[in-house]
């Protein structure tokens, strides 16, 4: 079944099409998802590395569009975004932070408890 949904333009490179990606921003004429570019943008790959890993199927001014649009969404919902989960916290220092009762070394030898010693 045909979607009755048209295609939406987003900017002058960025498109919406229900028929293309399940309707998720790709650049215009292109299978490619925005998301994947923005993507690639934070991992650090040059710009001309991008468009060339494209095969210039887009350009510099779609990948700044998409830069430019991502920022404008990001500004419009930041309120919205909920605080980042604290995945710095390693599991030894969690497992100290607890005060779990026990042998006086236990946290300080958590790795002999979980691993075994490894002394030889």
């Amino acid at each position: 079944m045909k979607s009755h949904k048209k295609p939406r333009l987003i900017g002058r490179h960025i498109v919406t099409d229900p028929e293309i990606c399940h309707g998720k921003p790709t650049f215009r004429g292109t299978r490619i998802l925005v998301a994947h570019v923005l993507e690639q943008v934070a991992e650090g790959l040059s710009w001309e590395a991008i468009v060339q890993e494209w095969r210039s199927s887009i350009s510099y001014e779609a990948i700044a569009e998409a830069i430019r649009l991502a920022i404008r969404v990001f500004m419009e919902h930041a309120p919205d975004v909920p605080p980042p989960i604290n995945t710095t916290s390693s599991f030894l220092r969690t497992a100290r932070s607890l005060n779990i009762d026990g042998p006086p070394d236990w946290s300080s030898n958590l790795e002999n408890y979980l691993y075994g010693d490894k002394t030889p």
